[in-house]
C-alpha cells in the first residue's frame, strides 16, 4: 500500500501544518531542546539594566524546538524525521489530541482519525511541507538562501537544491518547502539544513539548538540514550557535513516512501479488468433502467449540435456557459450576451457514450447509493470494489472523413484531454480542434463528481455505478431543453465548485487524505 500510504501521509501530514512550538514534556530528559519563551531580551538588544550597553552585541538565542523520538507530540521537534520511527519502522507520534495547542484548534474525530493513519505509516510524503516549530516568529527575509535540501539517498544522492519558507502563525512554526523547480522523489532520505545568520522578527539572531548540534556533532562524547538513537537516524546529514564546513541552527532528516511497488501492483489490478465495448449510454434516466442513449454528430446536425458561431466569436473554440456568455456582452456590438454557437474547426463527427472502468474506491450499497472511500485493499493488494461507467466526447476530424463517412480503413490517433476541477468535458472543445488541424482526434471523459457523474446510481444486478445527471442545456449551443433548435449534447449539466472539486477532493467527507486519494486514483485508473 504504498502509494495511498505516502499519499495519504503526505495530506494527512500537511493538514497538520497547525502545529504549535511546545518544550520537552519529557521529564526523564535533559536533552530535549525547548523554544525559549523566557529570554528578556529588549528588542534592542538591551537587557534591560542599568548599565549603558549600547555597544553589546545581542546574544542569540535558540528558538528552535527539536527532539527526535518515537512518541514525542508532534511540536516537540521538525515535522516529518526518521527519529519519530519506532523499533518496527513506523511513524509513532503522541495522540495529537493531547498536543496542548494542535488539539484545540482541530476538531476531535478528525485528529483520531489522522492518529490511526499515521500508524500506519512506514515513511513521509514527498509532496508535503515540513515544519520547524518556533517559539517567536521569524524574520523570513533572513532566511533566504539559508534554507537547503539535501539527497542522502536515492537516484539523485548528493544534490543540494534551495527550499522556500514561510510563516504559519496558528502552529508557531516555520514551514519548509522545495524552492520553485525542485522536488523530492519517493524512496529517498532527504536532509533540511536552515544555516546559521537567520533572525527572530525583531531582528535578534537565532543561534544553534543544542540537542540538534549534539545530534549531528561528529563527536559529543557520552549522550542519553534518546540522543543516541537520534543520532543514528541522522547518520547520513552527519556523514554529509563532516566532508563540509557548514554550520546549522536547525534541520531533519527523513524518508519518503516507495510508491512504484503500489503501482505496479494498482496496474496490474486494472489489466486483469475485462474489458467491455463501449456504449452509447450517457445517463440512466429512470428506473427500469431506461437510458439516455446518443446518437453520432456528423453532417448537417453539427450545426445544430455546436450551433452557429457569430461575430465576434466566429474562429474561438470554446464551449459556452451562461456566465461566460455574459461577460462576452463587453465584445459584442449592441452589447449583449453572446447567444451564438461555438466554432468547431476540422470537427467533423462527435460521438458520445460511456466506457466500464473499475472503481477501488467507491463504496456502494443495495439500495443504490454510493459513498466515496479509500482504495479497497485485499491480502495487501488493490482490488476494485465495482465498475462504474465513465461519460466520454471523442471529435474526429474531416481528415479521417472518406465520403462523407468515417475511413475505417486505417487507424485514427488520438490524443486525450482531461479537464480541470471545476470543467467538464465540453471544455475539450478548444484543444480538439487544434489537434484536428495536425491530424488527431480527440477523446476526453468527465472526472468523478462532474457532469454527468455529481449524481450516481448503483444497480446492483448489473455491478455497475450509473450517472444521472440531467442534461437540459447544450454547453456548446447554448440552447436549453423546451428551446427551438436545442439537441442535448449528451453531457449531465456541471453544478457547483463544491460539488464538482469539493467532491473530488473529498469535502462531503472531511478532507479524508485515503479517500481523497482514491478519487484521484480514480482519474489515472479511467485515463488509463
Amino acid at each position: 500500500m504504498q502509494l495511498r500510504a505516502t499519499l495519504a501521509c503526505s495530506f494527512a501530514f500537511a493538514a497538520l501544518a497547525v502545529l504549535p512550538a511546545c518544550g520537552d514534556d519529557d521529564p526523564q530528559s535533559d536533552t530535549t531542546d525547548t523554544a525559549d519563551t523566557t529570554d528578556t531580551a529588549n528588542p534592542d538588544g538591551s537587557d534591560g539594566n542599568d548599565v549603558d550597553d549600547a555597544d553589546t552585541t545581542p546574544e542569540p538565542r535558540a528558538l528552535f524546538a527539536f527532539r527526535a523520538a518515537p512518541g514525542q507530540t508532534i511540536s516537540e521537534g521538525p515535522f516529518p524525521s526518521d527519529g519519530l520511527l519506532d523499533a518496527n519502522g513506523f511513524v509513532s507520534l503522541a495522540a495529537l489530541g493531547t498536543d496542548p495547542h494542535f488539539g484545540a484548534i482541530a476538531k476531535a474525530p478528525l485528529l483520531a482519525r489522522t492518529d490511526a493513519q499515521i500508524k500506519k505509516k512506514k515513511g513521509f510524503g514527498f509532496v508535503s511541507a515540513a515544519f520547524f516549530p518556533m517559539s517567536e516568529e521569524p524574520d523570513l527575509a533572513s532566511f533566504e538562501g539559508k534554507v537547503h535540501y539535501v539527497a542522502l539517498t536515492g537516484p539523485e544522492k548528493d544534490q543540494v537544491f534551495p527550499g522556500q519558507v514561510s510563516w504559519f502563525a496558528p502552529a508557531s512554526a516555520l514551514s519548509v518547502f522545495p524552492a520553485w523547480g525542485h522536488y523530492l522523489v519517493p524512496g529517498a532520505s532527504y536532509g533540511i539544513l536552515i544555516d546559521v545568520g537567520v533572525k527572530s522578527k525583531d531582528g535578534l539572531p537565532i543561534a544553534p539548538t543544542p540537542t540538534f548540534t549534539q545530534v549531528i556533532a561528529a563527536d559529543v562524547g557520552d549522550v542519553t540514550a534518546e540522543v543516541g538513537l537520534s543520532r543514528q537516524a541522522f547518520a547520513g546529514l552527519r556523514a554529509f557535513l563532516a566532508t563540509r564546513d557548514q554550520a546549522a541552527v536547525v534541520g531533519t532528516v527523513f524518508t519518503t516512501e516507495a510508491t512504484m511497488p503500489f503501482v505496479h501492483d494498482l496496474f496490474d489490478a486494472v489489466d486483469d479488468f475485462p474489458l467491455v465495448t463501449p456504449l452509447r449510454h450517457v445517463r440512466l434516466a429512470e428506473d427500469g433502467p431506461i437510458w439516455d442513449v446518443a446518437s453520432d454528430i456528423q453532417g448537417a446536425e453539427l450545426d445544430t449540435y455546436f450551433g452557429v458561431p457569430t461575430a465576434p466569436f466566429e474562429t474561438m473554440p470554446t464551449s459556452w456557459y451562461g456566465g461566460s456568455r455574459e461577460d462576452a456582452k463587453a465584445f459584442t456590438s449592441d452589447g449583449k450576451a453572446y447567444t451564438g454557437g461555438s466554432f468547431r474547426g476540422g470537427i467533423a463527427y462527435v460521438v458520445n457514450g460511456s466506457f466500464l472502468a473499475p472503481s477501488f474506491g467507491s463504496i456502494p450499497n443495495a439500495n443504490g447509493q454510493v459513498v466515496a472511500g479509500p482504495i479497497n485493499v485485499e491480502a495487501g493488494k488493490p482490488k476494485p470494489r465495482t465498475r462504474v461507467m465513465v461519460p466520454f466526447t471523442a471529435f474526429l476530424c474531416q481528415s479521417h472523413m472518406v465520403g462523407g463517412a468515417l475511413d475505417t480503413s486505417k487507424p485514427i490517433p488520438f490524443a486525450i484531454f482531461t479537464h480541470g476541477g471545476t470543467a467538464l468535458r465540453s471544455d475539450a472543445l478548444g484543444f480538439a480542434v487544434a489537434n484536428c488541424a495536425a491530424g488527431y482526434a480527440t477523446i476526453t471523459a468527465d472526472l468523478p463528481f462532474h457532469a454527468g457523474r455529481q449524481e450516481v446510481r448503483y444497480l446492483p444486478a448489473d455491478d455497475l455505478i450509473a450517472p444521472t445527471r440531467v442534461d437540459n442545456e447544450n454547453a456548446y449551443s447554448g440552447k436549453k431543453r423546451g428551446e427551438e433548435g436545442f439537441i442535448p449534447d449528451g453531457i449531465g449539466d456541471n453544478g457547483p465548485a463544491t460539488t464538482t472539486v469539493g467532491g473530488l477532493f473529498a469535502l462531503p467527507s472531511d478532507f479524508d487524505p485515503e479517500v481523497l486519494e482514491a478519487n484521484l486514483i480514480a482519474v489515472a485508473v479511467e485515463s488509463y
